[in-house]
């Protein structure tokens, strides 16, 4: 199952836009302030809208069936402007287009599941009132039934990580309680309980999933010819902070965690969203990663889209970059951009671009598909020094 449509209506500095993604791994390019994090925003809202509104029907209702999930009861529509975890905006007019309250948003995550069956779940955002109050709905026409018989692991069928970049941890963490880790993950502060993600993964008891994530991260940082280790030298039952330390190769000697380089605690961060121990099982796991390349050598980014590509099934990835080394070491399939107009439908690359509209600059010698969107953010190629 994935997103494979989004339709985007007056939220923030989009007007009316229709984004068709792929299974696996979607990158979103473009100049500042051309609408890459808006885009991560507005789905992390929409998901935001689905767990507050979804709730098991009564018995007694008529035309629901005993353990069957609904959207959008009248008991649950509304919501303080204050409690949003997925859109970072000071003011609340700030979230609707050109800031007119009026506008009201609209968000449409359309899905495919391994049968290409469609299913489509609408949110509508409105003002309700005074203080900012929140009003989300479904349109009318809602299949509850369709619904029902879609997900698998209802009420929680979706889950989402947005993540931004780790460059540097705290010297000190304090081990965290499950709703807690959530809870810094949904207001972007992954990098407050780095430490405590890792520490379930190499203290849990899952192997595999500790093998295979060590596995991953040697292979990305040192294309598997060195090996970073790491030792627990806490305990969560008895111990209030968690202390991880490392070493890279057998001469090495074990460090604080927070020793490590921005680039290298970027990628665990990011694999730390691939590898969740305690998740509960979910049909679609939807990984933000905003802008997670600040730090990151250009041979660690190319087998980091390497790795990102094999966790294609049930998990859909989204990147936002203007790192043109990320951008060639993924396929023009891939890559999204993003030129800041308001409407209009956005496909990938492979699927927009083609020799007869890159137009009369372009004719002649042409290095790739890619090759307009690294002019268009500043990258130099080839065709400059001809």
């Amino acid at each position: 199952m994935y997103i494979y449509k989004f339709h985007i209506k007056n939220f923030k500095s989009i007007k009316d836009i229709t984004l068709f993604f792929n299974t696996d791994l979607n990158i979103l390019t473009g100049i500042n302030n051309s609408g890459k994090t808006t885009i991560l925003e507005a789905l992390s809202l929409w998901q935001e809208c689905f767990y507050k509104l979804i709730s098991e029907a009564k018995r007694s209702e008529k035309g629901y069936r005993r353990g069957d999930y609904i959207l959008g009861p009248s008991y649950n529509k509304y919501f303080p402007f204050e409690e949003i975890n997925s859109v970072r905006s000071p003011n609340f007019e700030d979230i609707f287009h050109q800031r007119n309250r009026k506008n009201t948003i609209s968000l449409i995550a359309s899905f495919k599941d391994n049968d290409d069956i469609d299913l489509k779940i609408p949110f509508m955002i409105s003002r309700a009132g005074s203080p900012d109050v929140i009003e989300h709905d479904n349109y009318s026409n809602y299949d509850h039934r369709s619904f029902n018989d879609y997900f698998a692991n209802l009420p929680e069928p979706i889950s989402l990580i947005y993540s931004t970049p780790v460059a540097q941890i705290n010297l000190k963490e304090d081990f965290a309680t499950e709703p807690k880790i959530k809870e810094n993950l949904l207001l972007r502060h992954s990098d407050v309980v780095l430490r405590n993600r890792l520490y379930r993964i190499i203290s849990g008891t899952n192997i595999s999933l500790n093998s295979d994530f060590q596995n991953d991260l040697n292979y990305i940082l040192y294309n598997s010819e060195k090996k970073i280790e790491f030792n627990v030298e806490s305990n969560i039952l008895k111990d209030p902070q968690a202390i991880i330390t490392f070493k890279v190769g057998s001469k090495d000697i074990f460090k604080d965690l927070s020793l490590l380089g921005s680039g290298t605690l970027q990628i665990i961060g990011i694999l730390l969203n691939l590898y969740s121990p305690t998740e509960a099982k979910t049909d679609l796991k939807l990984v933000l990663l905003d802008e997670p390349d600040s730090h990151i050598h250009r041979d660690i980014q190319k087998r980091l889209i390497e790795v990102l590509m094999k966790f294609g099934k049930g998990i859909q990835i989204f990147i936002t970059t203007h790192n043109e080394s990320l951008i060639k070491s993924a396929s023009p399939n891939h890559v999204f951009h993003l030129e800041g107009k308001s409407t209009g439908e956005i496909k990938s690359i492979h699927f927009s671009e083609n020799d007869e509209n890159l137009g009369r600059h372009f004719k002649g010698i042409l290095t790739s598909y890619l090759t307009t969107v690294k002019l268009s953010i500043g990258n130099t190629s080839g065709l400059d020094f001809i």
